[in-house]
């Protein structure tokens, strides 16, 4: 075989190693990105007591709990 057709069968197989390894990356974003996306429920009943209790300043939080943020 020449260095020519060594060398292309080599930038072939490297190709087909970077598309098996997109195809894994692609599978792990889509993962992440439904586990971004679901919320749980408890998580939304946490959110809603924390607006309904409202919002308190740096200041006062490191008053209130007796540290420095």
């Amino acid at each position: 075989m020449t260095t020519e057709t060594v060398l292309l069968k080599q930038i072939a197989q490297d190709i087909l190693e970077i598309k098996g390894r997109m195809a894994d990356l692609e599978v792990s974003f889509n993962e992440i990105n439904s586990d971004l996306h679901e919320i749980k429920p408890e998580y939304l009943q946490k959110i809603k007591r924390i607006e309904s209790e409202g919002a308190i300043s740096q200041e006062a939080f490191e008053k209130q709990c007796g540290i420095k943020v």
